[in-house]
């Protein structure tokens, strides 16, 4: 497959073409955790969402943590890797970590 321009365009022959959904409204933020080994919400307020990105951000040193009330299942994240979770509310997300002071940067739509 094409992948080059053809007169300042595209190539339409044999070229794959991905659909991104757009939306205009957008927040990015970034979350510590004060004390290892108590999860906290992203968000104590309900902010009605379509998803949400979570990435450990790249200074930590130990696991972060992603679940939902239920901290018992709780996903890994080693620094630099992310999550991307499909969700109606943002504050049904918590996060954890195993280091005292570590944190996540998150990005969700509305």
């Amino acid at each position: 497959m094409s992948h080059e321009l053809q007169d300042g365009k595209p190539a339409t022959s044999g070229t794959m073409f991905a659909h991104v959904n757009t939306y205009e409204n957008w927040v990015v933020g970034a979350k510590n955790i004060t004390t290892a080994g108590t999860p906290e919400r992203i968000s104590e307020t309900s902010i009605p969402i379509k998803c949400i990105v979570i990435k450990a951000k790249s200074a930590n040193t130990g696991l972060m943590y992603v679940g939902n009330s239920d901290t018992t299942e709780l996903f890994e994240l080693n620094a630099k890797e992310s999550i991307t979770i499909p969700i109606n509310d943002v504050n049904k997300v918590w996060i954890d970590s195993a280091v005292n002071g570590e944190g996540v940067v998150y990005a969700y739509v509305w």
